[in-house]
């Protein structure tokens, strides 16, 4: 089987939406080789308030689905007769499971950046910056078509 050759646009695209949902930073891919990805509030502001609203409607829903006789919060009760629906606790714990892994692998997609060594944007860094026309090994087609699906 041959090599496919992949446009700029996919792989470029691609490195954007890598950047913008799951490490939620800001930086170019020269800024990533040469190791000078700043860390101040222009580089990481999304990540801050994404990272920020997402450990408040964790605590948020927590206190609703774990504590429901509170007295800070509305109750339980009051959201299922607004949603028409029966045991939404059970909604709030599986949007609490999900928030809680989309931060861990943030997190941890985080520090593998921090420490240039994230293998995705390797990725990107060998067939997205220099030669172009250059064909993708049959390993590479495999992982990069993985990663499109997800």
């Amino acid at each position: 089987m041959k090599p496919i050759v992949f446009g700029e646009d996919v792989l470029i695209k691609s490195f954007d939406c890598l950047k913008y949902y799951l490490l939620r930073t800001e930086f170019t891919i020269d800024q990533y080789i040469n190791h000078q990805c700043s860390i101040n509030y222009q580089t990481f502001y999304r990540s801050i308030w994404i990272t920020t609203l997402s450990w408040i409607a964790i605590i948020f829903l927590s206190i609703i689905t774990f504590w429901p006789s509170n007295g800070f919060f509305l109750k339980i009760e009051n959201f299922e007769q607004k949603f028409n629906v029966q045991r939404i606790d059970l909604s709030f714990t599986c949007l609490i499971i999900v928030l809680l892994i989309s931060e861990s692998t943030w997190f941890i997609s985080l520090q593998k950046y921090l420490k240039y060594r994230y293998k995705s944007i390797n990725f990107y860094v060998n067939y997205l910056n220099f030669d172009l026309k250059r064909q993708m090994e049959r390993k590479n087609q495999i992982f990069y078509s993985h990663f499109v699906r997800m």
